[in-house]
């Protein structure tokens, strides 16, 4: 699991707390994956470039934890969803002649992936906006199931990423209502008292796991972490 994939979409004038993009290019330096790297790995040049949401204090902080600041867009020159098939048909044969390997492996001409994701695999695109996105995997969130990944998310958010600081009233909220979840959920509970033989509705464990605040604010879809690690091995 990544580390908290900490998502504020910029819509409009700069907020109050943001940094300019060229003050956040200081800062931040080859971990700062903006426009000029979105033209090179897509080949797509955004028109209207938000605004960066993040405050000068927040981006030294996601710098010291080594994580990336990246500029998701979510449709391709075109003007097609930027989808994994998408992503894949503009990126990979230049990857096979620079030996970059595969973006996704398949022996079966994407077939699994396929039908794994249904139409999401040529519809579905990453959400447009500016991304704090880590390199390493969050720590101790290894062998560890979903709700129990969702407590070590919310304790590193705490411990770590707004540690000695105000946290964003979005996040205040999400850590209530997971606290809220773990005194009356009964999967959620299963999953996180009992992970070796738990008894629980999986299916509608998972859905409301998804539907979470957190995991709304924090995880990737699988179509952002291709997106982002295309970008960051381009």
């Amino acid at each position: 699991m990544k580390e908290a994939d900490e998502m504020k979409r910029a819509q409009g004038k700069e907020t109050i707390s943001g940094i300019e993009f060229q003050e956040a290019r200081e800062l931040l330096g080859e971990d700062l994956i903006g426009p000029e790297e979105i033209e090179k790995t897509w080949g797509v040049r955004p028109e209207d470039v938000p605004e960066i949401p993040f405050s000068r204090e927040e981006l030294e902080r996601a710098k010291e934890m080594g994580q990336m600041l990246v500029l998701r867009v979510e449709k391709t020159e075109d003007g097609k969803p930027m989808s994994m098939e998408a992503m894949i048909d503009i990126i990979q044969k230049r990857w096979d002649k620079e030996g970059k390997g595969k973006l996704l492996y398949t022996d079966n001409e994407y077939k699994n992936w396929k039908e794994r994701t249904g139409a999401d695999f040529s519809q579905k695109s990453p959400r447009t906006g500016w991304a704090f996105v880590s390199k390493e995997l969050l720590p101790q969130s290894t062998s560890k199931n979903y709700a129990q990944q969702t407590e070590v998310m919310v304790a590193y958010l705490k411990d770590n990423v707004f540690k000695d600081m105000e946290i964003p009233e979005e996040y205040e909220e999400a850590f209530q209502e997971w606290e809220q979840v773990k005194q009356t959920d009964k999967n959620i509970q299963e999953l996180l008292r009992n992970p070796d033989n738990p008894k629980y509705d999986w299916q509608q464990a998972a859905k409301e796991l998804a539907e979470l605040k957190i995991t709304q604010l924090t995880r990737q879809s699988i179509q952002e972490t291709i997106y982002d690690l295309a970008l960051y091995y381009d």
